[in-house]
């Protein structure tokens, strides 16, 4: 009788630490949510993200255009990152100083004329990491390498009356890549 009350006992902990090891925690990384194609896919569509910033810095550069679409400009580019205060490196000034987002943007727009021209883009198919991986963009002003980090986070979107978690791709910091 004491045999059967220890067993039943050893099974009831040890269901306990079973059940308790999830303890209802949802990982939220890429690599548990999505297959490397469906991450491949993704990053192709990251890698139109940064094609269309690069296309807006063009256009914010552009001296035939108005103020008020040079600010409109401005907001589609805050949009394709996750926060406004960003640090973006090197990209303007040799010096390798961290300048945030907006205080990039401002400095480019005096800088009117200066183009950017994407030659190719890298995803880092090996340094995928729990809530974003790194693009290295190579472009053709100043012949550098530039490494963007890129987001990729779930959201919680309302479509109606219906709650749903959608995947979201945002922009990062950026850095030369030496």
């Amino acid at each position: 009788m004491k045999t059967k009350t220890y067993i039943l006992l050893f099974f009831i902990l040890f269901s306990g630490v079973a059940f308790g090891q999830d303890a209802g925690f949802k990982t939220s990384t890429i690599s548990h949510n999505f297959s490397a194609m469906q991450v491949e896919a993704y990053q192709e569509s990251a890698n139109k993200k940064i094609e269309d910033f690069y296309s807006y810095l063009n256009l914010l550069t552009d001296k035939n255009i108005s103020q008020a679409v040079k600010n409109e400009i401005k907001e589609s580019i805050y949009l394709l990152f996750v926060d406004r205060d960003v640090a973006i490196q090197g990209i303007v000034s040799k010096d390798n100083e961290k300048i945030t987002l907006s205080a990039f943007l401002n400095s480019l727009e005096e800088n009117s004329g200066m183009k950017y021209k994407i030659y190719k883009i890298e995803n880092t198919a090996g340094n995928i990491y729990e809530n974003y991986w790194l693009s290295v963009v190579s472009i053709e002003h100043n012949n550098i390498d530039i490494r963007h980090k890129v987001y990729f986070s779930p959201q919680q979107k309302q479509f109606g009356g219906t709650s749903k978690t959608v995947w979201e791709i945002k922009l990062g910091e950026i850095e030369i890549f030496e």
